[in-house]
């Protein structure tokens, strides 16, 4: 029986450091593979949570912000109006099923996808706009701009482990 018990006590502590180390590394395209344990760990759910709610993870990867300022003369200086659009950037998830097909043990992450958040204008009231008294002189080039804030990858909200992949030097 003493044998059994240090036997069962060494396995215990073998898995203990696995889990411990398990990372997800999303490379700059957000292709990887999440196991199912690190969906588990990050959310606190035990097999049965697993089972109830494996339908509903939802994978995140912080936002991109894209912007458009149109700009033009007029007569007493340039003048502008920005167009912003603000998206979160969600992680397409596919099943990865067991040999027998019937558990998931976990996700393949096949690329970014883009969710509205959020929108809107800053600047003159219209394009073309010119203040009272000043003549339009024509438009000038447009600047366009795409922020993106990685904000690490994320499974209902709750950060995963996340080792990410760096750039081939």
């Amino acid at each position: 029986m003493r044998k059994l018990i240090i036997i069962a006590a060494s396995i215990a502590a073998l898995a203990v450091p696995a889990t411990a180390f398990a990372s997800v590394n999303v490379d700059a395209n957000g292709n990887d593979y999440v196991g199912k344990g690190d969906v588990q760990s990050a959310l606190k759910w035990n097999n049965a949570d697993f089972d109830n709610n494996v339908a509903k993870p939802k994978f995140t990867a912080g936002t991109q912000s894209m912007s458009n300022q149109t700009r033009w003369q007029c007569s007493g200086g340039e003048q502008s109006r920005t167009s912003t659009v603000v998206q979160s950037r969600t992680v397409q998830a596919t099943q990865v099923l067991s040999s027998n097909g019937k558990q998931i043990t976990g996700w393949n992450l096949t690329g970014f996808g883009f969710q509205y958040v959020s929108g809107g204008y800053s600047g003159a009231p219209y394009v073309g706009y010119c203040p009272a008294g000043e003549s339009f002189g024509g438009f000038l080039p447009n600047v366009f701009t795409t922020d993106v804030t990685d904000g690490g990858l994320k499974v209902n909200g709750i950060d995963l482990p996340n080792t990410p992949v760096l750039p081939a030097v």
